[in-house]
Formats: structure tokens, C-alpha cells, sequence
């Protein structure tokens, strides 16, 4: 019996040799295994620690950030929301248009000659890569 009390497991997990089969060697069962004292390496202090480096912001996001509270504060100018709120509700009209039925979207794409990307709240840039379209389709059209 060890010091957690687990001779009676090691008794009961024996296997007879008659038990194992043909598949193993005598040889497998004389291999020696080496112990290594893992508390005693974990506390040595090798000045090895790992540092992560400083942090940074993606600059894409940082943009992204700037960008929309300018928006909120341009927002509470009365001309821009006006102007803002009739050209993003039309906008928000063509797009779904296009996403209801593929014909509307097949004649959007043939129309403007490529595929309009509707903006989403998962992407983050996504309403800014539908305004180069919306652009591109006027001037297409």
C-alpha cells in the first residue's frame, strides 16, 4: 500500500499474461521508466516567465471608433440628420429590395453591375463598405 492507499487498484488492475495475448513482447513490460520531480522544475526560477508584449489597438478598429462618435455628434446637427436619415432610407430601400428575392437581386447586380452589399451589425465595417457601392451603382445607372 502507497502513501494514497492504492495497492488494492494496482492488485486489481494486474493483467495475467494469459489475459494480454499474442500481440505483446516480454520485452514491453522491462522497459524502465524514469521519474522526474515536476514540482521541483515548475518552481526553479530561470527568469524564462512569459511576457506578452504591450498591448496595441488595430488601428482599423481605432478608426472605427473615431469615426462613430463623430457620427453620433454630427447626428445631433439638424441638416445632417435630415439629409443623413433620406439618403440612408433610401439606401436601406435598394438593399432590401435586393435581399428579398434573388430576381431583384440578379437585376441589381445587372443593372449596376456588381453585387450590392447589404451593411450588418456583425461587421463592423459594413455599413462603410456599402457606401463606395451605393456610389458606384448611381453612377452606373
Amino acid at each position: 500500500q502507497d502513501e494514497n492507499n492504492n495497492e488494492e487498484l494496482v492488485a486489481e488492475g494486474t493483467i495475467e499474461e494469459e489475459e494480454v495475448g499474442e500481440d505483446c513482447d516480454a520485452s514491453d513490460g522491462e522497459e524502465e521508466v524514469e521519474f522526474m520531480d515536476v514540482e521541483a522544475i515548475l518552481e526553479e526560477d530561470d527568469g524564462l516567465q512569459y511576457q506578452l508584449p504591450k498591448h496595441h489597438r488595430c488601428a482599423c478598429h481605432l478608426l472605427n471608433l473615431v469615426s462613430t462618435v463623430d457620427v453620433d455628434r454630427a447626428n445631433k446637427t439638424e441638416a445632417y440628420k435630415k439629409l443623413s436619415r433620406s439618403a440612408f432610407s433610401k439606401c436601406q430601400a435598394l438593399w432590401n429590395k435586393a435581399s428579398r428575392s434573388p430576381q431583384n437581386a440578379e437585376l441589381t447586380e445587372e443593372h449596376c453591375k456588381l453585387h450590392l452589399v447589404q451593411p450588418n451589425s456583425t461587421r463592423w465595417n459594413s455599413s462603410f463598405m456599402a457606401r463606395p457601392r451605393r456610389g458606384v451603382c448611381e453612377n452606373g445607372l
